[in-house]
């Protein structure tokens, strides 16, 4: 088996997967979730991952890479923006979410001012200050955060 035929194998696992969350493939598509091999510190070695791309405009600032066990990582030294950044340009109102499957969750049912935190529920809220300034037109801000201990101090 070649490298194209790991990436098809590995495409096909995270549809199955992103499937029995009630998400198609043209979510997938329409938000360029895509999947590939990364070196994942937390195992120490290169595995599958499903790939989040963030962009501002056309130019893709960051990637977030998710793999087993819900390991994650970002870009090192990539700036921290919201994923689905670019919904807020045309908007009056934002639903913000904890991850990225939450966001496509919403997506997949019809919604498209969803927002999601680079960096799940922690304090390090730059991408916030990076962007505070786009917000200005938003007058309803939404919070869809879990009810765990994190998505309350999220909140």
């Amino acid at each position: 088996m070649d490298l194209e035929d790991n990436i098809n194998d590995e495409y096909n696992k995270i549809v199955k997967f992103f499937e029995s969350r009630k998400i198609s493939q043209n979510t997938l598509k329409r938000m360029n979730i895509t999947s590939g091999f990364e070196w994942m510190p937390q195992f120490q070695k290169e595995t599958g991952v499903i790939c989040f791309p963030y962009f501002r405009g056309e130019q893709l600032i960051n990637i977030k890479f998710r793999g087993p066990k819900k390991s994650f990582k970002l870009v090192s030294g990539a700036e921290l923006i919201w994923w689905n950044y670019n919904c807020l340009e045309n908007t009056e109102s934002v639903i913000i979410c904890e991850g990225e499957i939450d966001g496509l969750t919403f997506i997949e049912n019809g919604f498209k001012n969803i927002i999601s935190v680079p960096n799940g529920a922690n304090n390090n809220l730059e991408y916030l200050d990076n962007s505070i300034k786009i917000f200005d037109n938003i007058e309803k801000i939404y919070l869809a955060t879990d009810s765990d201990t994190k998505g309350i101090e999220l909140r």
